[in-house]
């Protein structure tokens, strides 16, 4: 398991450092430490009542994190989750112990089993053990209704990318002009977006 350590900040804020367990997440440890930032900052945001104002800036944020938690984090976590369960009769798990990890009875159990292992694995349980995955993560805009394999799914349009882009710009711009902004962050969180946007080209 991950090693997870809160450090309280000056301004009051805890800074949470995450040692990543292994040697095998590569390029994807940017990419998905980036989208679960979402889950913390979206919470943040929702709870402080950052968003309860209608206004440009808070329909480009709100669209920010549901882009990332519908389009790149729950695909990833689902075929995480259907890589485990094949992963988990291939050790030797029964239906009965399936049953105690999902906290569901024995029935719903196996008919999920059995639905993941009567399929050929889906592009991101092949993405969850790093096959046939390119290491610099998916392209923009891919979701859970495109899995298809890469020769047959759309690009982006040009005007996909712009979009895009003026967004990261729009969300930079803020950043930059909050004097608590961690702008070594903001950097790295920037040049993921930007690398993963290259990709999708």
């Amino acid at each position: 398991m991950s090693d997870i350590k809160f450090v309280q900040q000056d301004d009051g804020s805890t800074a949470v450092v995450i040692t990543l367990p292994g040697k095998h997440l590569g390029a994807d440890a940017a990419f998905l430490a980036d989208w679960a930032d979402t889950i913390f900052w979206a919470l943040d945001r929702l709870r402080s009542g950052a968003w309860d104002a209608r206004g440009t800036e808070a329909v480009a944020e709100i669209g920010t994190a549901l882009s990332h938690l519908e389009t790149k984090l729950t695909p990833r976590l689902e075929g995480l989750r259907d890589a485990l369960v094949r992963q988990h009769f291939a050790a030797g798990g029964t239906y009965t112990l399936l049953a105690a990890a999902l906290e569901v009875p024995r029935s719903t159990a196996q008919s999920r089993a059995d639905k993941v292992r009567d399929a050929a694995p889906s592009r991101w349980e092949a993405w969850a053990r790093a096959e046939s995955y390119r290491d610099s993560g998916a392209p923009i805009q891919i979701g859970p209704d495109d899995d298809r394999p890469d020769e047959y799914r759309s690009r982006p349009t040009l005007d996909e990318i712009r979009a895009a882009l003026s967004e990261l710009i729009d969300h930079m711009e803020t950043k930059l002009n909050d004097e608590h902004a961690d702008r070594q962050y903001l950097t790295e969180r920037t040049l993921a977006r930007l690398i993963e946007m290259r990709d999708a080209i």
